[in-house]
């Protein structure tokens, strides 16, 4: 099935994400696998090895370690894993526009050596976005996340509105940042023009992106309740079934979170790509460029030109 390089309204980029995720469930699924399921594996591990033993018997400061452990593999360690999965899928879909073959260890090939490329450019992103919230995360709160860390500070409104700013602040340089890797994937970038280059892509459409986020970060946490209410509703609990009980708790939860976050993950990813060609439409006239070049009329080389091209920017309602 071909598709139509035009502008797109956000109705429609949601749309064809589902439409293309439908067709190809399959290759894209198969994709986050790998990183999904060695992110789980290792959280498995913290909560049956770490959390359950270790801190039934140690208490303290082995309880502030494991925190602190888990907070640097949901934060950092997690997207870094994923970002060769990402990237893996922005091929897919390029490949999917040109019509040609692709799947699993084809996107993942096409990757070659640049895989480590992503892995920087990630690792990057999360400092230059993220690193004052982590900083403070370990240093002064102790919690993984907002609501722990209000808990142990009993409400301090300061402090809590300081990690709240850092939050925010890592969420909008997320956003601006969001089309680095698709960037990167199709035009053979480093890591600091990849940055720059979703930035000046980004401007003027990051609300759309946030709009496509919270609508896929809605669909992942019902997702996730549902899923603790059917092991609640089976007698499953956390705490209260000793210690068997724990084990099968645990392996339940996680297995099933692996098993939606394979599921979910490439939908945001497939988002990302189309709206990396959307604006390099709105921005570059590409759908011209890719006209030309079906008609045979230009020869391209490769699915996105450089930056830079003498084709004049055209501005396309964001409807």
């Amino acid at each position: 099935m071909s598709y139509e390089v035009r502008p797109l309204s956000l109705g429609q980029i949601l749309d064809r994400t589902v439409q293309i995720y439908r067709t190809h469930l399959i290759v894209f699924a198969g994709i986050a696998m790998l990183p999904d399921g060695i992110f789980y594996a290792l959280n498995a591990g913290f909560e049956l090895g770490a959390s359950h033993l270790l801190v039934f018997s140690l208490q303290g400061s082995a309880s502030s370690a494991v925190t602190h452990l888990r907070t640097l593999l949901l934060y950092l360690i997690y997207p870094l894993l994923v970002a060769p999965a990402t990237a893996a899928t922005n091929s897919a879909i390029f490949s999917l526009y040109r019509e040609e073959p692709f799947g699993v260890l084809i996107a993942y090939r096409q990757l070659g050596p640049s895989w480590r490329r992503c892995v920087r450019l990630r690792f990057v992103g999360i400092v230059m976005s993220s690193g004052v919230m982590l900083l403070l995360l370990h240093l002064f709160f102790g919690g993984s996340t907002l609501y722990s860390a209000s808990k142990r500070l009993g409400g301090s409104p300061g402090l809590v509105s300081l990690l709240a700013l850092s939050y925010v602040y890592a969420f909008w340089m997320g956003l601006r940042y969001s089309l680095s890797v698709p960037a990167m994937t199709s035009e053979n970038l480093g890591v600091r023009a990849a940055l720059k280059r979703s930035v000046s892509l980004t401007r003027n459409s990051r609300g759309r992106i946030f709009v496509a986020f919270l609508v896929y970060a809605t669909v992942a946490t019902c997702l996730f309740a549902a899923e603790l209410l059917l092991l609640k509703a089976h007698g499953l609990r956390s705490w209260e079934s000793g210690k068997r009980g724990i084990i099968v708790y645990t392996i339940a939860l996680w297995f099933g979170r692996f098993l939606l976050t394979t599921l979910t993950h490439p939908l945001f990813s497939i988002a990302v790509t189309l709206f990396y060609i959307d604006q390099r439409v709105r921005k570059e006239g590409f759908d011209i460029e890719w006209m030309m070049e079906r008609a045979n009329l230009i020869s391209l080389g490769s699915f996105v030109v450089a930056p830079g091209s003498a084709v004049p920017p055209r501005d396309a309602p964001l409807g």
